[in-house]
């Protein structure tokens, strides 16, 4: 009987030290920027908790969540913080949106060009190096060379995406999805007639070989800082093993996935958040009789990047209002009103979830719409570049905002839309039922998202779950050349079917003459 329980208990820890066998994980994700980063942290944070050992750079820092982590190793890449001058232009409009697209193969490859030679970098990817990693995780957006590090420690990678996949998903031969999905960064909705179809597959088509196009940037930089013997970056891309993206299958739209396409959307807000106001932020907000508004533009866009003639809308507006403000603001605030507090760092999640919010006036993040659903707040929407359209148009659709323009903006029209807001209480209603929406799913997507990142790499990379079609060229993936081919055959046909016919009628036409004229010769 004693034999029994030792081989049971010899059995259980062997099976419970298996499934817990910590894994060393190197993560990089070079964009500076605090909302993305809030999704990116979220998952590594965890998996250090959950015992593997972490290898972080990033352009945002994660702050005080790791201090008591000795298996989370950060490096701050300082050298990625986006200058003040190319956010200012954006949210100015001084660059429209095909420029922005033209510049953005030159804005990835730089960013990719500091990465690489920072120098802690730079000492783990270096031949001698005798670093190893059991996976690779990485910011699936632009900065494809970041792939060439799968190739580089023989690891599997998966990719973070922060943002709905539909503009990045031609390279594991995912369909285009403007049916499905407004074309991206164009805002669009509603029903699909034959000419939204046709423009849509335009778009689809013409951002597809654009971003192909890119790509020739990004294989510069793994040769020059990897050598020339590595795959091309487009193949490197193709053997990622899992992408996990920030999105659910009704917000912001519905899509065509694949199984090693995970939908995590919401995952930061899925969790207690640590946030708190300080001791002036509560005070201020407490003693807010009436209630009070929420004002940030996010953490890429500072909100004293605005000109001065906006700036004194917002503030003439939010005098007039029966309300307090709160105001994410980095400068000192020339007219600030008395009924307004600013900071440059606000702690939002802690902010949304105060009792005297009336609303929250913001860019149309994706993270920020999700932490705004998450706390039943309804918002007041200016949208300014990238996914922010279509994310606000799918909370006006739905009844959960006002949209107004940033560039033709007027104190009335503000005044107005935050009015509404406020004391139409069917947008509240509607963020109410999008929260419900959101709580109901089947699994945490933290917890989701652990699965499956682990399930990688019990199962070294868990190749079996890609689809065939990933193996295939962008176009092949979608039939293209196929369609092509068979369109040219099909006019082939019709041009020989056209000429034979055409052949028949001369000849039916000579014979006719001839008969004519021998009639006429007897």
């Amino acid at each position: 009987m004693d034999s029994i329980r030792w081989w049971t208990l010899t059995l259980f820890l062997g099976v419970f030290i298996a499934e817990c066998k910590s894994a060393r994980i190197l993560a990089v994700f070079p964009l500076a920027s605090a909302s993305h980063s809030a999704v990116l942290h979220t998952i590594t944070v965890e998996l250090a908790k959950r015992g593997h050992e972490l290898v972080v750079f990033d352009g945002y820092p994660v702050g005080t969540e790791i201090e008591n982590l000795k298996n989370y190793r950060e490096h701050h890449l300082v050298e990625n913080e986006v200058s003040s001058q190319e956010l200012r232009q954006v949210l100015k409009r001084q660059v429209n949106l095909l420029q922005l697209m033209l510049k953005l193969p030159e804005v990835s490859e730089r960013l990719m060009e500091r990465t690489f030679s920072n120098p802690e970098m730079s000492r783990l990817i270096e031949p001698n190096s005798e670093e190893t990693f059991d996976l690779i995780i990485i910011e699936w957006v632009t900065w494809d060379s970041l792939n060439a590090l799968g190739y580089r420690f023989k690891a599997p990678v998966i990719g973070l995406i922060t943002v709905p996949i539909s503009a990045f998903g031609f390279s594991i031969g995912l369909p285009f999805h403007s049916i499905d999905v407004p074309p991206y960064m164009t805002g669009e909705t509603g029903e699909k007639t034959f000419f939204q179809r046709l423009k849509g597959f335009a778009i689809d088509f013409a951002l597809t070989s654009f971003m192909y196009y890119t790509l020739n940037r990004q294989q510069r930089v793994i040769e020059k800082y990897f050598g020339s013997d590595y795959p091309h970056v487009y193949d490197l891309m193709r053997n990622v093993s899992m992408i996990f993206t920030d999105q659910e299958h009704w917000m912001p739209h519905p899509t065509i996935g694949a199984p090693n396409v995970i939908n995590m959307g919401g995952i930061h807000v899925s969790r207690e958040s640590e946030q708190q106001l300080t001791i002036d932020m509560k005070k201020f907000l407490d003693s807010a009789d009436n209630g009070f508004i929420y004002f940030s533009l996010g953490s890429t866009l500072p909100g004293h990047y605005m000109s001065d003639e906006t700036r004194k809308i917002f503030t003439e507006v939010f005098a007039a209002i029966p309300y307090r403000v709160i105001w994410k603001w980095e400068a000192d605030l020339p007219g600030k009103p008395d009924n307004v507090f600013i900071s440059k760092w606000l702690p939002q999640r802690a902010i949304l979830a105060h009792p005297a919010i009336k609303a929250f006036i913001y860019q149309g993040g994706l993270q920020s719409t999700e932490e705004a659903i998450s706390a039943g707040v309804p918002l007041v929407a200016l949208p300014i570049f990238g996914d922010q359209q279509s994310n606000v148009n799918k909370m006006v659709n739905v009844g959960g905002a006002v949209k107004l323009d940033m560039h033709s903006l007027t104190k009335e029209d503000l005044q107005k839309a935050i009015m509404e807001v406020v004391l139409n209480n069917k947008y509240k209603q509607k963020i109410m039922e999008l929260r419900d929406l959101l709580n109901d799913r089947p699994h945490d997507p933290v917890n989701n998202t652990m699965w499956w990142i682990e399930y990688v790499i019990r199962h070294k990379g868990a190749y079996h779950l890609k689809l065939t079609r990933s193996t295939l060229i962008w176009y092949q993936a979608q039939n293209l050349d196929v369609i092509a081919l068979s369109t040219i055959i099909l006019l082939i046909l019709l041009f020989v079917i056209y000429k034979i016919f055409s052949s028949i009628v001369s000849l039916c036409r000579w014979i006719r003459i001839k008969n004519i004229d021998k009639i006429k010769q007897s």
